[in-house]
C-alpha cells in the first residue's frame, strides 16, 4: 500500500537517493491520489528535488500551503534560496528553520551552518559569517562542507582586507577536485585580482572566457557571463557586452543575479 512506499521513500531520501525517492513517492500517489497535497509528501518531493539540483521544482513543492508554518520546510526553502542566490530570503528562511535543525544528522546541521555563513557573507555581515563558520565544526562536516567553508573563509579574509591571502586560498581551492567549487573559486579569484589591479581588464576577460566554457549550467556560469558582459562594456565593446549580458539574463531569469542584470 501507499504507507509502505512512503516509508521506503523516507529511507531512500535518508540515504540521499533523491531520484529513487521521487519515483517511490509517485508510486504512492498513483495508488492514493489525494496524497499529492499531503504536507509530508510535498516535503519529501521538495527535498529530493533540491538534492537533484532542481531548485525551481523544489520551490514549487516546498511552497505548498500545508508547509507554510513548518520550520523544517523553512530550512529547505533556505537551502534552495542559497542555490538561487536569493540571499535575503535564504537568511530569513534558515533563521526561521533553525529550531528544526536538531532533527537532522550532524552532517546536515553543518551544511545548514555553512549555508547561513554564505548568506551572511553575501549580505556583508562578516561577524555573523565568522560565527557560522566556527559553528560548522560543532557538528559533523563532511569533506565537501569543509571545502565550501574554506571557500567562504577565503572570501571573508579578502573582504577584511587581506586580498593576497584570500587570492592564495582561492587558488588552492581551484585544485580541490570538486568541480563547482573550483569554478566558483576561480571566478572570485579573478574578480579579486582585477579589483586589486593584480591583473588587467583584458587578462580578466581572457580568464573569464575560459571559465565560461569550463563550467556551464548554474549560477556560477551566470555570474561569470554577467561579469564578462560588464567588462566588455567597460572596455568599449558595447555590443558584445550587452549581448553577453542578455544571454546570461535569458538563461537564468529566476535568479537574483539574473534579475540584477
Amino acid at each position: 500500500g501507499p504507507d509502505g512506499r512512503i516509508a521506503l521513500a523516507r529511507f531512500l531520501l535518508g540515504h540521499q537517493l533523491a531520484e529513487e525517492t521521487l519515483g517511490m513517492v509517485q508510486l504512492a500517489i498513483d495508488i492514493e491520489p489525494q496524497l499529492a497535497a499531503d504536507a509530508h509528501i510535498r516535503s519529501l518531493q521538495g527535498v529530493a528535488s533540491y538534492l537533484m539540483d532542481r531548485p525551481e521544482e523544489a520551490v514549487e513543492y516546498l511552497s505548498a500551503p500545508s508547509l507554510v508554518l513548518d520550520p523544517a520546510a523553512d530550512l529547505w526553502r533556505g537551502m534552495v534560496a542559497i542555490d538561487l542566490e536569493r540571499w535575503v530570503e535564504a537568511r530569513r528562511r534558515l533563521e526561521a528553520g533553525r529550531a528544526a535543525a536538531y532533527r537532522y544528522p550532524g552532517v546536515w546541521r553543518a551544511r545548514f551552518e555553512m549555508a547561513e555563513a554564505r548568506a551572511a557573507l553575501e549580505l556583508g555581515d562578516y561577524a555573523a559569517t565568522q560565527a557560522h563558520l566556527r559553528a560548522i565544526d560543532e557538528h559533523e562536516p563532511d569533506y565537501t562542507t569543509r571545502l565550501y567553508a574554506a571557500y567562504i573563509s577565503a572570501r571573508l579574509i579578502a573582504a577584511n582586507g587581506d586580498v593576497y591571502e584570500g587570492v592564495r586560498r582561492l587558488d588552492e581551492l581551484s585544485f580541490s577536485g570538486v568541480g563547482p567549487l573550483e569554478a566558483r573559486a576561480l571566478y572570485d579569484m579573478y574578480r579579486l585580482q582585477l579589483d586589486a589591479d593584480l591583473i588587467t581588464r583584458p587578462e580578466a576577460i581572457e580568464h573569464l572566457e575560459n571559465l565560461r566554457y569550463r563550467w556551464r549550467g548554474d549560477t556560477i556560469e551566470l555570474d561569470t557571463v554577467r561579469t564578462l558582459g560588464e567588462l566588455y562594456v567597460e572596455d568599449g565593446a558595447f555590443a558584445q557586452g550587452l549581448e553577453t549580458m542578455f544571454t546570461a539574463q535569458s538563461r537564468f531569469p529566476d535568479t537574483e543575479a539574473g534579475r540584477r542584470i
